[in-house]
């Protein structure tokens, strides 16, 4: 009888990371559009402003044609809406990770002793900008010629 509460325990453990996992996909969902919504918006509010200087220009070159070397505006303006997305997803997911950061800590802090043993030994740290040594020959690193001594080049 054990066996089978365990079975339907781990079924509805599951069912509920699966709906974690639904949970989640639906803030990543909603941010990405909301993100597109802000960049949208910045958008136009940065085109009626130029839109508005242009007329304020026009005005005051009494008719004068004004001449930009923007022809192709529309990619340019492309081009800036896909850099502007790239800047704010970098943003979200450098905040994401400082908090995902912050969460582990946290989560370690409130750990036992011997959770956080069994943790640190399934999860080790990973260094990054270590550098292979060489292997050296038999007493090789106590022997130096000496630069004193060295009148010629004689390697």
């Amino acid at each position: 009888q054990q066996h089978e509460y365990g079975y339907r325990s781990g079924m509805r453990q599951a069912v509920l990371e699966e709906q974690q996992h639904e949970v989640e996909k639906a803030k990543k969902e909603k941010r990405k559009k909301e993100s597109h919504m802000l960049v949208e918006q910045i958008i136009k509010e940065e085109l009626t402003a130029e839109h508005l200087k242009n007329q304020a220009a026009d005005s005051d070159d009494d008719g004068a044609a004004i001449n930009t070397d923007d022809e192709n505006e529309e990619e340019e303006y492309e081009a800036w809406k896909v850099r502007e997305l790239k800047r704010i997803k970098n943003v979200r997911e450098e905040r994401e990770a400082r908090e995902k950061e912050a969460s582990e800590l946290d989560k370690i802090r409130n750990m036992t002793e011997e959770e956080r043993r069994l943790w640190q030994r399934m999860n080790p740290k990973q260094i990054t900008n270590k550098t292979d040594k060489g292997k050296y020959r038999f007493l090789q690193k106590y022997y130096h010629r000496g630069a004193f001594y060295l009148d010629k080049e004689d390697h």
